[in-house]
Order: C-alpha cells, then structure tokens, then sequence
C-alpha cells in the first residue's frame, strides 16, 4: 500500500520507471515463466511466386467444411461451397451473382477456345510435316526413326477435337509389340502349367483375364496405321534399356540398393525375355554377387 500518492508506506518512491516492491519480477525468475507465445501457422513458400497472403487464400479455399443441401449435409471445400452459394443466387435471380457467373462462364469458353485452336493448329502443323517426311523416306527410299504419333494415327476435328487412334510415343507402341511379340510363348508356358493343367480356379481366371487384355492391345495394334512391330525392331541394347526404365523400377522396389544397381541382378532377371543365356562365367558372377549381397544384409 501506498501512504500518500507517490510513496509508499515504507517512505519508498513508487512512480515512472519504480513500481512498488511487492510487484517486481523477483530476481532469478522470469518474467513470463509461460514463455514466448507461439506464432502462427506459416504457410508454405509456393513455388509460383505467390505472396503469403495468396497462398493462405488458396489454403483456405481448399479446407473442408459441412453444407446442408436440404436435409443431408455434405463435405466438401469452402470454393465449391462459395460456388454453389452464388450458383443458387444467381438461380434466384440475384442481378449481381448472375453477372459473376455469367462472366466466368464466358471466361472459361474463351479460354478453352483459345486453347482448343492452339492446339488444333499444332497437331495440324505436326501432321502435315510428319506425313511429308514419310513421302520423301518413301520416295527416296530412305530410312531414319519411327515417327510417333504417326500422322495417319491423328484425326482431326474443328468442333470435337483431336483423336489419337495410336501410341503417343515410342515407350507407348513398345508396350504393345512387347506384349504382341511375347504373348504365344507366355500363353504356351501358362497352358502347360501345373496349375492350369490341373484346372485351378484362380489360375484360370488370372490366364482369362490376361488374355482378354492381350485381345484388346492386339486389336488397337490392328487398327493404328504403323504396322511396324518395334521391339522386334529394337536391338538387345535397346530391348535392355527399355526393361530398365518401364519395368526394373517397380520390380526392384524394396531390394538392397546392392541388388539393384547390379547389372548382372539386372540380366539374369530379363534374360527369358530378350532370348539371351548367361554363360557359364557369367552366372558364376551373379551366384557369387547375390551370395554377397545377402551376406551383407545379414
């Protein structure tokens, strides 16, 4: 307590700068002994250039959120919630909500014509130069790499658009000869089976299955205008490095990084399928380097 104003009753001065003795930190102890508050939520750095207030937008137009549609209540983000409010206002004639969406409507088509004739005048430019480089290969009788997408593949139409009746690209065409050129000796290896023999259920399914799937790639093969098969084509080297880029990825996935990156883990494992046979020496390699490897692990 304080006597009169300014002093204590301790005859002490309390005012600017000098609080009364009872409501001073003590020493040795902190002031806030809760700690600095915690900041805020940051928000990540977007890799377009957005500014924090943009990407904190953009995070909450995609938090999700209850709305009652009649009696259900359906989750979904606050965009298509706000969409779905100035849709029904604008339904309910609201001048102002049927401006906004009219003008994003007709933001959209313009947009997406823009786009379509882009992309019509680039499939076009890229047709009329494909089929004339397969005239002059033809007329001169030279060769040079497959054209993927080949021209007579691409129908083009003003009002619906492009169609690809073939591969896209030349790992696209490779997917179907390989499954083309394997099949009959997969099929003939499947029919002698035990399983099959024995009229497995599973096996059977599994065999129709994988048979309907060749019957559909057989018939796209039929129908797109490049008749070429390209992994009969390809040479071993080529065969190889399709193998490792489309199927030893996911093959591999969880082996020792060892087993991986051993070339001769690598062959033994597609040899059937390229038609090569290991010699003697190099199996003896591959024995010895897989008995390391699991050494290793161990």
């Amino acid at each position: 307590m304080t006597g009169r104003k300014g002093v204590s009753a301790r005859g002490e001065y309390v005012g600017y700068r000098n609080p009364p003795r009872s409501s001073q930190f003590l020493k040795g102890r902190s002031g806030n002994p809760r700690g600095r508050p915690r900041r805020p939520k940051t928000v990540a750095v977007s890799p377009f250039g957005d500014s924090e207030f943009d990407a904190m937008f953009l995070e909450e137009m995609d938090r999700i959120v209850s709305v009652r549609e009649g009696e259900a209540i359906e989750k979904t983000s606050v965009m298509r919630a706000a969409m779905r409010a100035i849709g029904l206002k604008a339904a309910k004639g609201d001048v102002k909500a049927y401006a906004a969406v009219a003008a994003k409507g007709t933001a959209i088509e313009n947009r997406r014509r823009i786009e379509r004739e882009e992309l019509l005048r680039v499939v076009m430019e890229y047709k009329k130069d494909a089929s004339w480089e397969l005239a002059r290969r033809k007329r001169e009788r030279a060769s040079g790499p497959e054209i993927i997408p080949h021209p007579d593949d691409i129908d083009i139409h003003p009002r619906t658009g492009v169609i690809f009746n073939g591969p896209l690209t030349l790992d696209q065409k490779m997917a179907q000869d390989l499954l083309v050129a394997t099949w009959p000796k997969i099929d003939r290896e499947w029919r002698k089976s035990r399983l099959f023999r024995a009229k497995d259920s599973q096996t059977l399914l599994q065999y129709a299955k994988a048979k309907r799937g060749v019957e559909t790639v057989t018939r796209l093969v039929e129908k797109r205008a490049s008749k070429t098969n390209s992994w009969r084509l390809a040479t071993l080297d080529e065969q190889m490095d399709y193998f490792r880029r489309e199927f030893w990825p996911t093959m591999s996935k969880g082996l020792p990084l060892e087993f991986v990156q051993s070339e001769c883990m690598f062959k033994s494992m597609f040899k059937g399928w390229v038609g090569i046979e290991l010699t003697k020496e190099e199996l003896h390699e591959c024995l010895k380097e897989a008995r390391r490897i699991f050494l290793s692990l161990q």
